[in-house]
């Protein structure tokens, strides 16, 4: 959800999000692009004519309607294990910045990341719960000097592109809902929150990071309150 709704944001405002087309956190960026009207990239790892996983086929045909398909690799080329790293490297070359939402260690995405960095670009790390593994590459990421970022508008000033005016405020339904209503004018803490909700502090915090990017929740050094309008 959160890969979705940056893309979704960032796609709103003229970017490209380019993305490797692989289940999961792939899968969930080039759909939030599509969703946001915008374009979006896919990167293969394979031959051109070889799209892969074939259940994104369908997907595949729209990024090819509203982006593109893109691979390094001639039709006929066999498919090896080792072309998919060559695969992060486009990625990354073809990025002004690369934004990671889950990294496992040893993973395609920490791969990219780390490319990245050495070629210069900027690196965003979307904090996540400690205890799951899924997110444990990315907290190398922020020790070795990784922006940290909970807010798509984070990516849109570092690339000097402004943010596309929102149609109208989204409603937040079920724990986000609970989550909001322990909410005032003044800044709050999650701890505070948890408290108040009832929630596991990384239920609460999966769902400030959803009202966050929704636009019905700010935060401050303080903690989190909801913006005057809200």
């Amino acid at each position: 959800a959160v890969a979705h709704k940056f893309a979704e944001t960032l796609a709103r405002a003229g970017v490209t999000v380019i993305s490797g087309g692989a289940l999961g956190i792939d899968t969930a960026a080039h759909q939030g692009a599509l969703a946001g009207g915008g374009r979006t990239v896919a990167v293969f790892g394979t031959a051109i004519d070889r799209e892969y996983p074939a259940v994104n086929a369908s997907l595949f045909r729209e990024i090819e309607a509203k982006g593109g398909l893109l691979s390094a690799y001639a039709c006929g080329t066999p498919t090896r294990d080792y072309r998919f790293l060559q695969r992060n490297g486009l990625v990354a070359a073809l990025s002004l910045a690369v934004l990671v939402v889950e990294a496992p260690p040893r993973s395609g995405a920490l791969h990219t990341a780390h490319l990245a960095a050495d070629m210069g670009r900027d690196v965003f790390v979307v904090p996540a719960d400690i205890d799951r593994r899924s997110f444990h590459g990315a907290f190398g990421l922020m020790r070795d000097g990784a922006q940290i970022c909970w807010n798509p508008a984070q990516i849109l000033e570092v690339l000097g592109v402004e943010a596309a005016p929102r149609e109208s405020a989204p409603q937040a339904e079920g724990p986000a809902a609970l989550v909001l209503s322990a909410l005032g004018s003044d800044p709050i803490s999650a701890e505070k929150i948890v408290e108040r909700t009832g929630l596991s502090a990384p239920d609460v915090l999966a769902e400030l990071t959803m009202l966050e990017l929704d636009g019905l929740v700010i935060r401050d050094a303080l903690g989190y309150a909801r913006p005057p309008s809200v």
